[in-house]
């Protein structure tokens, strides 16, 4: 059968990269995996989503008569045994457009935590009922917060299915020379408490608040050195606020990276102080590879981090983000809350129970002969 996920541009991120790296999977089940990118640009992991082996389409979808005419068109080519949507944007117009071209199985996964209120909020509602009683939409939450919020805020229900972590991918140091390889390459002090941030640059992520926390803590003798993975539009502000906090000697911006394990090999923990996740893939991959992660205690990151146990969670703010900071250097059980994070990703963050649980949505009778690619 054909499976077609819809995204608003295929970009570098979780539901993205756990696609890419389980089509071959799929592929084995008999899945053949599309991808349909609806907005302005395909998107810049569109290339490396093609050579995982997914089917790329692009057809940027607005209201128009022409952006609909391709999509149904499109679906009615492809014959799809599901539709899977990624997206919030023309969420309940993509549903009807599926269900219109006979499409059996339509799912929706809400990768967010959305805190909408007012009009948009009761408009969400409506869609939501919409798409689940009328159109036969299944959803699918990725975390406990994102089901919680769906649940209360826009009485919404469906199916958690956690995100998952690539245990081929992500892993502990197979040795300690390894680790020390790593820093070494990267040029970090022996002895140095490494922190490290993987995340767009964005408002939601406040990498503002650690450059902040890094300020306080050197002005309390405490010494650290701070590696900030990612880009986008808040990169630039974000290194003038170093310089202004005078903390960019011990900064490190080094943009979008694919290989993440060596940096999660080489930190001494991921520092997460953002306003609300989904469900943080960035920590999942820290734990998978025995970092212990340091976050704000908000919506995703309290599902994943387990406070003094895989690491701490703090109230929102520099201060206490500053303090946490060093309430780690300072414990002997850091080690340990890396080996139990790893634990605990390998129990609950599955890649052949996520698979397991896709194939089961989108073939609940089973994969039919009369979906299999031509």
């Amino acid at each position: 059968m054909r499976v077609l996920h819809v995204f608003n541009s295929i970009e570098f991120s979780g539901a993205e990269t756990m696609i890419a790296n389980s089509i071959a999977d799929f592929r084995a089940l008999g899945v053949e995996v599309h991808c349909l990118s609806t907005g302005a640009v395909c998107g810049k992991y569109s290339d490396t989503m093609r050579d995982s082996g997914a089917k790329i389409h692009h057809i940027p979808i607005g209201y128009g008569r022409p952006s609909i005419r391709r999509l149904v068109r499109l679906l009615c080519e492809l014959r799809c045994g599901a539709v899977h949507i990624h997206c919030e944007r023309n969420s309940f117009l993509l549903a009807l457009m599926a269900r219109f071209c006979g499409t059996e199985a339509v799912l929706r996964t809400t990768h967010s935590v959305f805190l909408f209120t007012g009009r948009i909020r009761l408009q969400t509602i409506v869609a939501r009922w919409f798409s689940r009683s009328i159109l036969s939409v299944h959803y699918i939450f990725i975390g406990p917060s994102v089901s919680e919020n769906e649940t209360t805020r826009f009485l919404n229900t469906g199916q958690v299915v956690r995100n998952y972590v690539d245990e081929r991918i992500y892993y502990p140091p197979l040795s300690p020379i390894e680790r020390e390889t790593v820093r070494r390459e990267l040029c970090i002090e022996p002895g140095t408490f490494v922190l490290l941030s993987a995340g767009s640059c964005l408002e939601v992520k406040r990498h503002a608040d650690i450059l902040e926390a890094v300020a306080l803590l050197m002005s309390q003798g405490i010494q650290v050195h701070y590696i900030h993975a990612g880009s986008g539009p808040l990169e630039a502000l974000e290194v003038h606020c170093s310089r202004s906090l005078t903390v960019a000697d011990s900064v490190r911006f080094i943009g979008v990276q694919k290989h993440m394990r060596r940096l999660y090999l080489a930190c001494d923990c991921l520092v997460m102080p953002s306003e609300k996740e989904g469900y943080p893939m960035a920590a999942l991959e820290a734990a998978a590879c025995a970092a212990p992660v340091v976050a704000y205690d908000v919506y995703g990151l309290r599902d994943v981090v387990r406070d003094q146990v895989t690491g701490l969670l703090t109230s929102p703010s520099p201060e206490a983000l500053a303090n946490a900071i060093a309430d780690l250097m300072s414990r002997s059980d850091r080690a340990e809350m890396g080996v139990t994070g790893h634990s605990f990703v390998l129990e609950e963050n599955s890649r052949s129970e996520w698979i397991k649980a896709h194939i089961r949505l989108y073939a609940p009778h089973g994969i039919s002969a009369t979906h299999h690619s031509r």
